[in-house]
């Protein structure tokens, strides 16, 4: 083999370990779940959007956010009864929510009130997840208190 075919095989091989690395990472982010017993008002909720990172699955294609959704609800359901809780009460309330992914939730108090706080990503069909929202249910009925979306 030349020295140029090596050269160019090498490149390819780098570039093609670099797509695998680049989706493997994005799949595998595990859901957040933090409890540490913040409090908001429902104003102040949404300085959530700008205390947590953006996922690495944002800009992705919307084909995938179901399984990306299924994979990030399992593991909230691996971070204890609450956040169990929270996983049910989101696969519940919105059963046909494929395009959605969650990221984040915390338990906290929201306006008086103990809730969960959930931020996800999610995007328009046929096109990437491209846009974050915010949800904060009531933990005691499921109900939401307030939400917002970032574009």
């Amino acid at each position: 083999m030349r020295s140029i075919d090596r050269l160019v095989v090498s490149v390819v091989l780098a570039v093609s370990l670099s797509a695998c690395t680049v989706v493997l990472v994005g799949c595998n982010q595990k859901m957040q779940y933090s409890d540490r017993g913040g409090s908001y008002t429902r104003e102040e909720v949404i300085s959530v959007f700008d205390a947590v990172a953006e996922p690495s699955f944002l800009g992705r294609p919307t084909e995938e956010a179901d399984d990306l959704r299924q994979s990030q609800l399992s593991s909230l359901r691996s971070k204890g009864e609450e956040a169990s809780a929270l996983a049910t009460l989101l696969t519940e309330q919105f059963p046909g929510e494929s395009r959605s992914v969650p990221y984040y939730a915390e338990a906290a108090v929201v306006g008086g009130t103990d809730a969960w706080i959930v931020l996800e990503a999610w995007g328009s069909e046929g096109k990437n997840i491209d846009r974050l929202r915010l949800w904060a249910f009531d933990r005691a009925t499921g109900d939401v208190l307030t939400s917002a979306a970032r574009n």
